[in-house]
């Protein structure tokens, strides 16, 4: 299910605000891998060994309800969209990046298994879809250090990178 800072997706989703600015913390929408429905059992048959999982349909329209909700929250021209660089999180930004018209810069220091992960955006191929909606300017916020448990390092190069902006939104899928 897509979370917000680690629970139920809702409509009065909960946010962070520093001095007016929001930062969004969203989890990836229902994974193919656990779906029960007959597309989500076609690539579980074809794909048992592929942990880049897509979403489902349930995740497709989960992740529009997001790109709803985040834009009718704040101004999408003060919005910054970052992903994990796995695929059902990079999916489930997709439509809020189309909506705003903001690209995503992939991070691997919001993916699972980040302290393993310090490199530039993914090696894997990005599907085609996604080549317009990605920033391919993007830095790394951690620039090759790895991440502690607590992910504060992370928190503190958002910071140093982006400061504090009244109105803006930083969305982290």
């Amino acid at each position: 299910a897509v979370c917000v800072m680690g629970c139920s997706m809702s409509r009065s989703a909960p946010k962070v605000s520093f001095k007016g600015q929001k930062v969004y913390l969203i989890r990836h929408g229902d994974r193919m891998d656990r779906g029960i429905d007959e597309e989500s059992k076609a690539w579980q048959k074809d794909n048992a060994q592929n942990e880049d999982t897509p979403i489902s349909y349930i995740g497709r329209d989960q992740a529009k309800e997001v790109a709803k909700f985040i834009l009718q929250e704040v101004d999408p021209s003060k919005i910054i969209i970052i992903s994990s660089p796995w695929l059902r999180c990079m999916q489930t930004g997709l439509p809020t990046a189309k909506e705003s018209k903001v690209k995503m810069g992939l991070d691997p220091a919001f993916g699972e298994g980040a302290e393993f992960c310090t490199h530039d955006a993914p090696d894997h191929a990005i599907e085609e879809s996604f080549k317009v909606n990605v920033d391919p300017e993007y830095k790394t916020l951690l620039d090759g250090k790895k991440p502690e448990t607590s992910m504060k390092n992370v928190a503190t190069a958002l910071e140093e990178r982006y400061g504090f902006e009244d109105g803006r939104a930083i969305v982290i899928f």
